[in-house]
C-alpha cells in the first residue's frame, strides 16, 4: 500500500495520484514483485529541519529524507519499506531555481527517496554514479529527465 500524507494546512497542494504514480514507476523499474508498503509525507521547512537535526545531525532544511524500515505488517504480510519526507517549501525553492515545476521537483524527490529506501546511496563517487544512472532512467520513464538534479 502506498500512503500519501501531509502536514495539516500545508500549501501548495501536490496531487496524491501523481506521487503514487511515481512510487509505482520506481517499483516497476526495479522489478519489485513483492507487495511493499511505503509512506510519502509532505511537510514544510520547519518540520523537516527538526527531523534533519534529530536524525542527520544537521539543523537546516533539506528537500527529502528517507527512513528505511524492515518491519512487516502483521495483517497483510507486506514488508514496510519505509517513509519518505519531503519539504514542499524546499522543493518549490529548488524548482524555481532550476526552472521547472513543483510537481516535477516532487517527482524527482520521490524517486530519490525511494532509491534510498532500496539501499542506494551517494556517499562515494561510485555509489553516486550508480544511483544517478538509475534515477535518470526512472525520470526518463516519467518524462521528466530534462530537470536538473540538485547536488
Amino acid at each position: 500500500m502506498i500512503t500519501i500524507d501531509k502536514k495539516e494546512g500545508l500549501q501548495p497542494q501536490i496531487h496524491q495520484n501523481l506521487l503514487i504514480q511515481v512510487v509505482n514507476t520506481v517499483f516497476e523499474h526495479l522489478a519489485v514483485v513483492d507487495a511493499l508498503d511505503v509512506t510519502v509525507y509532505l511537510t514544510d521547512n520547519e518540520e523537516i529541519t527538526a527531523l534533519n537535526a534529530e536524525w542527520m545531525g544537521t539543523g537546516a532544511p533539506t528537500d527529502v529524507l528517507s527512513f528505511p524500515s524492515e518491519e512487516m505488517d502483521v495483517d497483510t504480510g507486506n514488508q514496510y519499506l519505509g517513509d519518505i519526507v519531503i519539504s514542499t517549501q524546499k522543493a518549490l525553492e529548488q524548482a524555481e531555481a532550476n526552472g521547472h515545476s513543483l510537481e516535477d521537483e516532487c517527482k524527482l524527490l520521490v524517486v530519490h527517496g525511494m532509491l534510498h529506501l532500496f539501499g542506494f546511496d551517494h556517499s562515494t563517487d561510485d555509489e553516486k554514479a550508480e544511483m544517478w544512472k538509475i534515477q535518470k532512467q526512472i525520470l526518463t520513464k516519467l518524462q521528466i529527465d530534462h530537470i536538473k538534479i540538485s547536488e
